[in-house]
């Protein structure tokens, strides 16, 4: 079986970058590969993310 690799733009509105906050919140709890998949994505798009959202990552993790 072949795996197709499909690449798609998606536009980061304010909905997506919730999301994204929510799913880290998610995430932050789990010990499967999960984990991993998330970072990566977030990482491969963490220039195109709005500085109020980079901020409440920081504060999330520096307290």
């Amino acid at each position: 079986m072949k795996t197709e690799v499909i690449n798609k733009t998606i536009e980061l509105s304010d909905n997506l970058e919730l999301i994204l906050n929510c799913a880290m919140r998610y995430v932050m709890g789990r010990r499967t590969y999960i984990v991993g998949t998330f970072c990566d994505y977030v990482k491969s798009i963490m220039t195109d993310l709005s500085l109020i959202t980079l901020e409440r990552r920081i504060r999330k993790f520096l307290g």
